[in-house]
């Protein structure tokens, strides 16, 4: 995932001209809580089904990603929780604009 695609750019302008970077070219903080599901995302991403549109990432291949690095407990549940806020925020942002 991407921060913006003019961020990047933003940022380097603003240091090579002695700058400092502006705030809107700066990623937010992540919590703790979430980046195991942030780092897992793009792997996760790849399961998704895809047709006319994107569908959300399924269970399935969250439970088998949790497995395979011993995600337990109550860390299951918040990971299941985290990948689903960023998987449905990502549906968000790619979701196709009506036309009328």
């Amino acid at each position: 995932m991407q921060f913006g695609p003019h961020a990047k750019w933003l940022a380097e302008t603003a240091l090579q001209a002695g700058d400092p970077v502006p705030d809107d070219a700066k990623p937010p903080a992540l919590p703790d809580e979430c980046k195991l599901a942030y780092t897992a995302f793009p792997e996760l991403t790849t399961t998704r089904a895809i047709g006319m549109a994107s569908g959300p990432i399924p269970w399935t291949a969250i439970n088998d990603y949790a497995l395979r690095y011993r995600i337990r407990g109550q860390l299951f549940d918040e990971f299941v929780l985290f990948v689903r806020v960023i998987d449905d925020a990502f549906l968000a942002s790619n979701k196709p604009t009506e036309q009328t």
